[in-house]
């Protein structure tokens, strides 16, 4: 059902971009990162340049939602998607997030293509597994990490956790800091 809400939110974006004759808030997004000779200028510099388009979408969604029938697909996602609207915002702040999933998407094609060798996971719950760990290695590999070094440091560390605090500890760029002075 999600999925499903996050493509209609997505097809609302477009949609909007379209009537509006708006189109490169991708080629924006790459331009900006190829530019930027900092992080701070590519957060300055998304701020000037994407931050009005989503205030604009904002503005947008909300004047549709007077309209949209909210047990309609379309109004679900729009609703959903100004439900969200304080997450979407934290794009603008954060360096590594990106105006879409095509990464994610890129990362697990591999598996995707293998899906039929996988169909015999044994449960759901032995997919819930096969998808974390797939999720783990992948990460390590986005961020440069070697996958068998980096789970082994996961697995030899997280026995060692003792309460809720601790856990802050395993952000990914927590982890990458240690892992290269350790390994």
């Amino acid at each position: 059902m999600i999925a499903t809400l996050l493509q209609m939110i997505i097809l609302c974006y477009y949609t909007y971009y379209r009537a509006l004759g708006i189109s490169g808030h991708h080629k924006t997004e790459k331009e900006l990162r190829e530019l930027a000779s900092s992080q701070e200028e590519f957060l300055e510099q998304r701020k000037i340049k994407i931050l009005p388009l989503l205030k604009e979408l904002k503005q947008w969604l909300a004047k549709k939602s007077l309209t949209v029938r909210d047990s309609s697909r379309t109004g679900e996602a729009i609703s959903y998607a100004l439900g969200q609207w304080s997450k979407i915002m934290k794009y603008i702040d954060c360096t590594q997030l990106t105006p879409d999933n095509n990464g994610a998407e890129n990362a697990i094609r591999p598996f995707v293509v293998g899906r039929k060798n996988w169909l015999f996971s044994g449960s759901p719950k032995g997919a819930e597994a096969s998808c974390f760990y797939y999720s783990l290695i992948e990460i390590a590999k986005q961020n440069g990490l070697n996958p068998h070094l980096y789970l082994a440091y996961i697995f030899n560390q997280v026995p060692l956790i003792t309460d809720k605090t601790e856990w802050k500890n395993f952000c990914l760029g927590t982890v990458k800091i240690m892992f290269n002075l350790i390994y």
